[in-house]
C-alpha cells in the first residue's frame, strides 16, 4: 500500500510540474517517469486475455479497496477498460463487491436484480444512462 501511496504521490508532481512546464527539461523528466512507471495497455475490450495487466497483481497485492474514476461521466473508452480492469480484478485476484457513483434510487434496480433476479440485466444496466 505504501508503494501505491508513493507513486501516486509521484504521479501528482509530475503532473503539477508537467501543468505549470516549468522548463523544457522538465517534461522530458515527466515524460521518462510515465514510461518507467506506467503499464502499457494492449487493449480496452473486455474479454481478452489478461497478459498486459499481470503487473497489477504485484502493485495491488495487498489492497483490498480500488477506485476506478473517470474525467467525465459516460465516456465510452472509460466504461470499456473499467469494464476490463473489473473482469480483471473478479476472475484473477477475486475481488467480490462492486461500488457504483450513483444515486441509491438510480440503483436499486441493480440491486433488485443481484439480490433477487428481478428485470432484465441490460435494461437494469442501461437505465443508470452511461451506456450507449
Amino acid at each position: 500500500m505504501e508503494q501505491i501511496a508513493k507513486r501516486i504521490i509521484y504521479l501528482l508532481i509530475a503532473l503539477i510540474l508537467a501543468t505549470n512546464l516549468i522548463a523544457q527539461d522538465t517534461v522530458q523528466v515527466v515524460k521518462t517517469w510515465l514510461k518507467q512507471n506506467s503499464i502499457p495497455i494492449k487493449s480496452i475490450e473486455p474479454g481478452n486475455a489478461f497478459s498486459d495487466l499481470q503487473l497489477l497483481k504485484k502493485t495491488l497485492k495487498d489492497v483490498r479497496v480500488i477506485g476506478l474514476g473517470e474525467s467525465t461521466h459516460g465516456t465510452y473508452e472509460f466504461f470499456k477498460i473499467k469494464h476490463r480492469i473489473i473482469e480483471f480484478l473478479v476472475t484473477q485476484m477475486n475481488f467480490t463487491a462492486f461500488v457504483l457513483e450513483s444515486s441509491y434510487a438510480a440503483c436499486q434496480p441493480i440491486n433488485d436484480y443481484i439480490l433477487y433476479g428481478k428485470g432484465d440485466r441490460t435494461i437494469v444496466l442501461t437505465g443508470q444512462g452511461y451506456i450507449a
